[in-house]
């Protein structure tokens, strides 16, 4: 199975996964993780997909999920691996997100073979809560308008080493969305989507990168005293891919040839707290008059604290150390 070939499926699943924005007046996380790996090389070839896995829950309490893939080919001469992992956590105001996938592919000299190794993660979130805004003063049914804003945490990247006849590239996407509804005033009536790019290709050039990280500024005209919906939902892939090239028929030169591509797309979308509040006249409101809880008692005034990012410093380290095989079994 081509990189392409992996990507296309990994968009594929992942477009089934994009109504999670559920519409509720009811608190319900809802995660989605798989992996999966594919080894090309001579004398032959494996793979690896494990199935999808799933859970959600109405409790308002986090909800974690992983996934992995691992494959591997080799002998004496040859070493072809790849591996995906996926991460998906939520819970009420946050949704994190981890995928990762590499391909390896050492060769101890001389030889007259080559290698493709893919390996590729997703993973998806989301939650459906309900939230009441009250302003000090002001009756309810009355519109106001909220400044607030979401927050994106993570890192991303592609760590590549291609030497001797050996190449790598790797990449990812992140799509978030926000959607707040009021039964008063008909759904959609702020959705907010975005989808961010980081891709390397065979050279090792960035070919893509949209991402960006910090606060997003948003803002809308709010009920007050009226259950409003907030769903959010967000999923990441990524893949990697590393192999090395065979020696043409009749070279003379030892060829020896080590690719590794290691791609961590590790997101957390998490709600911000509101900036301020305006009446209908424009005239700024003192916040101290305000309040906005969710059905699942957070205070939205405030920031959601995130959870911690899934470990993709050990993940990387991991990489690492199969590089540092590799170039063992070159020496």
């Amino acid at each position: 199975m081509t990189a392409r070939t992996s990507l296309v499926r990994c968009l594929a699943l992942a477009a089934c996964l994009l109504p999670l924005a559920v519409q509720a007046y009811s608190a319900s996380v809802l995660t989605r993780a798989g992996a999966g790996v594919s080894v090309i090389g001579a004398p032959g070839s494996t793979e690896h997909q494990p199935a999808e896995r799933s859970a959600s829950t109405t409790k308002p309490e986090p909800l974690n999920l992983s996934n992995a893939a691992y494959a591997l080919t080799t002998n004496a001469q040859y070493t072809a691996s790849a591996t995906g992992h996926s991460f998906a956590s939520v819970s009420p105001g946050l949704v994190s997100v981890f995928a990762s996938g590499q391909g390896t592919g050492t060769a101890s000299p001389p030889t007259y073979s080559q290698s493709d190794s893919t390996g590729y993660g997703y993973a998806s979130g989301g939650f459906a809560d309900s939230m009441t805004l009250n302003v000090a003063g002001v009756a309810a049914g009355a519109l106001v308008w909220v400044d607030f804003s979401v927050r994106f945490e993570g890192t991303a990247g592609v760590t590549r080493t291609a030497v001797a006849g050996g190449w790598a590239q790797g990449g990812n996407d992140y799509h978030w969305g926000l959607q707040i509804t009021s039964p008063g005033w008909g759904a959609g009536t702020l959705y907010n989507s975005g989808t961010r790019t980081y891709q390397v290709d065979v050279n090792g050039n960035v070919t893509f990168n949209t991402l960006q990280f910090g606060a997003q500024p948003m803002g809308a005209w709010l009920m007050t005293g009226t259950p409003l919906g907030l769903n959010a939902w967000a999923w990441a892939q990524a893949f990697g891919r590393g192999g090395y090239s065979y020696c043409p028929s009749g070279c003379t030169d030892q060829m020896a040839g080590v690719a590794y591509s290691f791609m961590d797309a590790s997101h957390t979308l998490a709600w911000n707290g509101v900036q301020g509040v305006k009446l209908a006249d424009g005239s700024a409101v003192d916040l101290a008059g305000v309040s906005l809880w969710s059905e699942t008692g957070l205070n939205l005034m405030q920031p959601v604290t995130s959870v911690p990012e899934p470990m993709s410093a050990v993940l990387l380290a991991l990489g690492l150390s199969v590089l540092y095989v590799a170039r063992r079994r070159r020496a």
